[in-house]
């Protein structure tokens, strides 16, 4: 169980999921440092190019709603110098998706409401399951052109999230 009182931050599920991983092949790992090269990537990650252009042509508020802990998001944006209206981590709802604490806690965040807004994810179990559950239009970032998995639908679907943009926001 990681929600509620039982929540667990990533960085400790990932110490904690490697402890286990070693212990039961029987290796000798020094482990600090493989968290450490996690840690690093998890705060500085490359953009992807259609970042930038997506976020400079969205006229709305974003909220980014992240499953990372809290300081890592915070870390990111600030290396990448990206600026949103609001965020939102698992860490602070407590859950990660596609539970819905952090697509409410999100919503609560900009005072919208599950019609009034799209939720925009990379991963058709978690982004799209989890909003959608809520009855929140979603739209699934497909970058390896895979499409969804069968059960999971989603509003919109396109590669790029500059591709998405004439769909989510035509005119």
């Amino acid at each position: 169980m990681a929600y509620g009182a039982g929540f667990r931050t990533l960085a400790d599920l990932t110490l904690g999921s490697l402890t286990e991983a070693v212990a039961n092949f029987g290796a000798s790992v020094e482990l600090e440092p493989i968290c450490r090269k996690q840690l690093h990537f998890w705060r500085h990650p490359p953009l992807y190019d259609d970042s930038r252009p997506f976020l400079n042509a969205v006229k709305v508020p974003v909220c980014l709603v992240s499953d990372v802990d809290q300081d890592d998001l915070t870390a990111l944006l600030g290396w990448h110098g990206v600026t949103v209206a609001a965020t939102v981590t698992s860490e602070e709802a407590r859950a990660y998706k596609p539970r819905p604490e952090p697509f409410q806690l999100a919503l609560a965040r900009l005072g919208l409401g599950p019609g009034d807004v799209i939720h925009i994810g990379n991963s058709a179990s978690s982004d799209v399951a989890g909003a959608a559950a809520l009855g929140i239009d979603t739209a699934f970032l497909d970058r390896a052109g895979n499409g969804p998995p069968p059960g999971v639908t989603a509003t919109y679907t396109a590669a790029t999230l500059t591709a998405l943009l004439p769909q989510v926001f035509p005119c």
